[in-house]
C-alpha cells in the first residue's frame, strides 16, 4: 500500500511540474500566458509565397475552433487559412505574400472559449509559376532592402547556356517618365 502511494504521489508530482505536454502538432503550455493564450510551440516557420501546413493537436480540433486571426506587430493580416484534416493550412492573399523574416501570430479561438497562440517567422522562400516556368516571384523582405514582393522573369534558354549570363532589373513605378537616372 505505501509502494502505491508513493507511486501515486510520484505520478501527480510529475504532472504538476511539467508545464506543457507534448502532442504530435507540437507543444501547449497548459498555463496560459498574461493574454490568456495557450503557447503552442514546435512550429517555427511560414511559407512567405505559397502554403504552411501545421498539424493541430487532437484536442485543439475536439475543442472546436470558432474563430482564428492572424496579426503581424499586433495589427491583423489578411491571409487564407482554412481547417482540413485536421491540420491548419496557411496562405498569403493572391495579391500579396508574408515579409520574409517577419514574425506572425496566429490566434486561436474554441468553443469552450480555449484560446491557442502560434508565433512563426516568415521563411524566405520563392515560387516558379507553373504555367509558365519564366516567372519567378521573391518575397518581401525589408531588411534586405526589398519592401515588396516582386517577380524575375527567366527569358527562355537562360538554364540550358552555360555562357556567363548577365541580368538586367527595371523597376516598375519610379514616379519618372523615363528609367534613366540623370
Amino acid at each position: 500500500m505505501k509502494n502505491t502511494f508513493r507511486i501515486l504521489a510520484f505520478v501527480f508530482a510529475l504532472l504538476f511540474a511539467l508545464s506543457s505536454f507534448v502532442t504530435a502538432g507540437g507543444t501547449i503550455s497548459t498555463n496560459p500566458n498574461a493574454d490568456g493564450f495557450h503557447i503552442i510551440t514546435g512550429f517555427n516557420e511560414l511559407d512567405t509565397i505559397g502554403t504552411t501546413v501545421l498539424d493541430l493537436p487532437v484536442n485543439i480540433i475536439s475543442d472546436k475552433i470558432v474563430g482564428i486571426i492572424m496579426e503581424k506587430d499586433g495589427k491583423n493580416v489578411p491571409a487564407v487559412i482554412e481547417i482540413q484534416d485536421s491540420a491548419l493550412h496557411i496562405s498569403p492573399m493572391p495579391w500579396n505574400s508574408f515579409i520574409a523574416d517577419a514574425t506572425y501570430h496566429i490566434k486561436l479561438f474554441t468553443k469552450n472559449s480555449k484560446r491557442y497562440l502560434i508565433a512563426l517567422k516568415g521563411k524566405n522562400r520563392i515560387s516558379i509559376n507553373k504555367n509558365d516556368e519564366n516567372y519567378i516571384k521573391i518575397a518581401a523582405n525589408p531588411s534586405k532592402g526589398f519592401n515588396y514582393p516582386y517577380y524575375l522573369f527567366i527569358p527562355n534558354g537562360t538554364y540550358t547556356n552555360k555562357d556567363i549570363k548577365h541580368l538586367v532589373v527595371e523597376p516598375n513605378n519610379t514616379g519618372r517618365a523615363s528609367d534613366v537616372r540623370t
